[in-house]
């Protein structure tokens, strides 16, 4: 059975979306088995007197979400409305944590 013409653009998307889902998949396992760091790692000595450590950011995780958004047929960066509620429903849970 052939794809009608009409079908073809949105199965070659779902095939690419499905493809991006088996990489962030794979990518999620190979950074667990190597322990990659996700998000920020502190350079430098602590405690110090000195401020000679820094806070840097690994791009790890902005990458595998990007992915994952591409996946599921969203733009890559999302946007400033998504960024709040996601930073809202963290703090949130950080609030709950420190009450608990």
């Amino acid at each position: 059975m052939k794809t009608p013409h009409t079908m073809l653009p949105l199965r070659i998307q779902a095939i690419k979306r499905r493809r991006l889902r088996e990489r962030v998949e794979a990518l999620e396992d190979g950074a667990m088995l190597g322990e990659v760091n996700w998000g920020q790692a502190i350079e430098g000595t602590l405690p110090s007197t000195k401020s000679t450590y820094r806070i840097v950011d690994k791009p790890f995780k902005a990458y595998l979400r990007g992915l994952h958004r591409l996946a599921l047929g969203l733009p890559e960066q999302e946007t400033e409305l998504e960024r709040q509620s996601r930073h809202k429903v963290v703090s949130q849970e950080f609030r709950n944590m420190l009450l608990n």
